[in-house]
């Protein structure tokens, strides 16, 4: 079975769209992501979750230019949303791209993913 590099079966991972999670200052679809100097990162098109756990694992970002394209970047690292600017700021100055998942390769997540996240005792 394939695994992260957290040692995490894709399986237990699922993918959902930034516009249906709600943050402080609205979707999360609705704000840029940045580094700790404010340099634009990208659009954040979703984020991957592990439902065991509750946890978000993976912000999916759709970067800037001409160039679009996606990719993961790890949730565990601090961030702060500015409101006023309408982002979320990355605090870690070293900003490393996931490269062992594919988030259009992950299943939706679904009202079972829910159940999951709601019942299952709190994971890692």
């Amino acid at each position: 079975m394939p695994q992260t590099a957290a040692n995490l079966p894709l399986s237990a991972l699922c993918y959902l769209e930034a516009s249906k999670v709600d943050s402080p200052v609205g979707a999360l679809s609705e704000l840029a992501l940045v580094t700790t100097e404010g340099e634009p990162i990208g659009s954040i098109a979703g984020v991957v979750i592990e439902p065991a756990a509750r946890r978000v694992r993976y912000f999916d970002v759709l970067s800037n230019g001409w160039r679009r394209r996606h990719y993961l970047v790890s949730a565990d690292q601090l961030a702060q949303i500015d409101s006023e600017k309408g982002v979320l700021r990355l605090l870690d100055t070293d900003i490393a791209e996931v490269g062992d998942v594919d988030a259009a390769g992950l299943h939706r997540f679904s009202d079972e993913d829910l159940l999951t996240a709601v019942f299952s005792s709190r994971g890692a």
